[in-house]
């Protein structure tokens, strides 16, 4: 089959691919079977020419032929196109000329549907998340009431990996002794972040915090 309506040639050697050539160029192929037409007006009319509007997979809109000099090439092609498979999805000129086919459609509804699914689990899993950590908080404070908090600093050698710790007695300590004008007093006074165990003054801490309950247990610790 070969039609030429304008400038755009309409072939197909087998009956089943549809190839639309301009100036011995590739425009389109597709399949005929995939091929939905969307709007047919055969004949000129007050308003419109005669014209045919058929959309495949993947266009983003329906491919228009027209012709104002027609002398029938559009009734062939568009019969051709019925008698080997395309489908008649007639629908007004002006939606027509917009439309995309079916399986593109229904391939975004399924993304849509999909990506819908997607954030109502995201909701189920943040909500559960919320539910788990509002519940560690309870349990928290559960354990936490009615206790004293304390800190202390523990330290950790960047040199040998010793662990030590120091709390404000040991400070007060410090305080007291370089306080006290005596000689012994001043000599017991200790680098608090250097390592006990290799000397070296390279160190780093953080604060540790503990619950106490009135009878000197120990409810919670958070580091």
């Amino acid at each position: 089959m070969e039609i030429t309506i304008g400038k755009f040639m309409y072939q197909s050697i087998d009956d089943e691919v549809l190839t639309i050539m301009k100036k011995d160029k590739e425009v389109y192929r597709m399949n005929i079977r995939e091929i939905e037409i969307t709007f047919y007006q055969p004949e000129a009319t007050f308003s419109r020419v005669p014209g045919v509007y058929f959309v495949a997979p993947g266009m983003n809109s329906a491919y228009l032929c027209t012709n104002r000099k027609d002398k029938g090439e559009i009734r062939r092609l568009h019969d051709y196109l019925v008698q080997y498979g395309a489908k008649e999805i007639i629908m007004g000129a002006m939606k027509a000329g917009m439309a995309q086919h079916s399986s593109d459609i229904q391939k975004k509804q399924e993304e849509k549907a999909l990506l819908k699914q997607q954030k109502e689990e995201e909701k189920k899993q943040l909500k559960l998340e919320r539910g788990k950590q509002a519940a560690i908080r309870l349990e928290k404070q559960r354990r936490r009431s009615g206790c004293k908090e304390k800190t202390e600093e523990k330290y950790r050698c960047t040199v040998c990996g010793a662990i030590w710790y120091s709390n404000s007695m040991d400070r007060a300590k410090n305080v007291h002794n370089a306080l006290s004008m005596s000689t012994y007093a001043i000599n017991q006074m200790r680098d608090i972040s250097r390592c006990p165990k290799c000397g070296s003054g390279a160190s780093k801490h953080h604060t540790v915090r503990y619950w106490i309950d009135k009878k000197g247990n120990c409810m919670d610790r958070e580091e």
